[in-house]
């Protein structure tokens, strides 16, 4: 450990300590007679040698190699920008691809403890379900000892006030979803269990924070306002946090109005939301979290007496062997296994697109490695070896690599942004910010293209030895 910090000691004060070593030499050798000046040996050498037993060589050999070829590049700025593109929109369609699974699939969802939120499906004997019952989910939650909190939610539409009304999004959740999501509002206040959930309770509502801002300009004074939902009076109460968009956010809707379903029959006296136990009249999405130290499997056996239960209670509008599957609720959406193929058929088509642009990049290269052929000839007659050559080539396609990769992933930023904007209406309901996950697959193809378009022409340009020798003939 000595020996690393003397060595970095020696790398950041290298200019300070190679000074005072020639200013060293210099009155050494004025000390010494003629003789012995000869037999002190050359000072650059000695430098050199110094270098290797102080600093850290190969650092300073990486470095070297990377300015020689920051300068090789900038010599031709044509053949360099050329590279980038073709790099940019190869390495580009690969990264774009990803973003759109890792937001849906592997980014967790802005929300407290994403990773213990179960989401459940219906599963029975003629297929499965995302929907389960309210009443059903209510009874779940009121009868099982493995689950520590329930919470629902459905999407319909309604309107907003009388007269020329304007149909909204509307979100039916339960009075605990945002304190149990852990989200604040950006105004006023969230739903409370124990005040908005109640049956004779005055009907509240929150406003999406996107339908604030373009419905009422962003107004403050709404909070604490009476509006009418499907001409029934309600209280606005907040807005909720700009930076949640529900649970499903890759779905095409934006929630614009957010209500206790609790209050369901207030504002749809027909519904059967609540009472009913046939999932088509109250289907919900169902979500929860099991108690700590329950394993989701074990959380659906818990849960598969209640099931049984159900069923016997309401043959009539339950599936035949309705029962609950668990699986992590704190994504956009499910990654299954059924999912394979069309994200197999994926990777492989813009994995294609970077071979394509790969290989069209390394015949653009062993082009221009004709041009070169002169100066590596020279610098192996020299005294250079073919693995010393190679290695400054290789440098330089990484350093075509990096500059495509960081070109790509600005490219790729702005695609999925117009993306999601063109295809889900409005940008901002997923977050598409790229994350280290992002980063390793946009530098990591960086490197797949670096090998396919690099190495070709580095190996071509270093098996120069025979004209290498032949120039040392001359």
């Amino acid at each position: 450990m000595r020996e690393l910090f003397r060595k970095a000691y020696y790398f950041l004060n290298r200019n300070r300590l190679q000074h005072e070593l020639e200013q060293d030499m210099a009155a050494h050798r004025e000390m010494l007679s003629p003789e012995q000046r000869k037999a002190f040996g050359n000072p650059a050498v000695l430098r050199e040698h110094a270098n290797a037993a102080w600093g850290l060589g190969w650092l300073e050999r990486f470095l070297q190699d990377v300015r020689f070829g920051a300068r090789i590049l900038r010599r031709s700025p044509g053949l360099t920008s050329t590279a980038v593109i073709v790099l940019a929109l190869g390495i580009g369609v690969n990264v774009t691809a990803f973003s759109f699974v890792d937001a849906i699939f592997f980014r967790p969802l802005p929300i407290h403890d994403p990773y213990s939120l179960v989401r459940f499906t219906s599963i029975f004997k003629q297929g499965s379900s995302t929907d389960v019952a309210y009443p059903a989910a209510v009874f779940y939650r009121d009868h099982s000892s493995a689950l520590q909190s329930v919470i629902a939610q459905m999407r319909t539409e309604m309107t907003l006030g009388e007269g020329a009304t304007q149909s909204v999004h509307t979100a039916l959740v339960t009075s605990n979803y945002f304190t149990d999501l852990g989200i604040s509002a950006s105004y006023g206040r969230t739903f409370d269990a124990r005040i908005d959930g109640a049956s004779d309770a005055p009907a509240t509502a929150m406003l999406g924070y996107a339908f604030f801002r373009s419905r009422f300009g962003g107004d403050l004074s709404i909070v604490n306002k009476t509006i009418r939902i499907n001409d029934r009076p309600t209280t606005v109460i907040g807005v909720v946090s700009s930076q949640f968009h529900g649970l499903d956010p890759d779905g095409a809707d934006v929630n614009d109005v957010w209500l206790p379903i609790e209050k369901a029959t207030y504002f749809v006296p027909a519904s059967k939301i609540l009472s009913s136990f046939d999932q088509d009249e109250s289907g919900v999405r169902m979500y929860g979290r099991f108690k700590p130290g329950i394993s989701f499997k074990a959380g659906e056996q818990a849960l598969m007496p209640l099931a049984q239960e159900l069923l016997q209670e309401h043959p009539e509008q339950m599936h035949e062997g309705d029962h609950l599957r668990a699986a992590a609720g704190g994504y956009a959406a499910e990654f299954q296994s059924q999912d394979l193929p069309g994200f197999g058929l994926l990777a492989a088509m813009t994995l294609l697109i970077l071979f394509a642009t790969g290989g069209n990049l390394g015949n653009l290269l062993l082009g221009h490695a004709v041009i070169r052929e002169r100066e590596i000839a020279i610098r192996l007659s020299l005294g250079a070896t073919r693995a010393r050559v190679l290695r400054q080539l290789i440098t330089e396609s990484f350093l075509l690599a990096g500059m495509g990769s960081a070109a790509a992933l600005l490219l790729s930023w702005y695609a999925v942004r117009a993306i999601v904007a063109l295809i889900l209406g409005r940008a901002g309901a997923l977050d598409m910010t790229p994350d280290w996950r992002i980063l390793v697959v946009c530098f990591a193809l960086g490197l797949i293209a670096c090998v396919i378009f690099g190495f070709p022409a580095a190996r071509q340009l270093s098996a120069q030895r025979h004209r290498a020798s032949r120039l040392r003939t001359f």
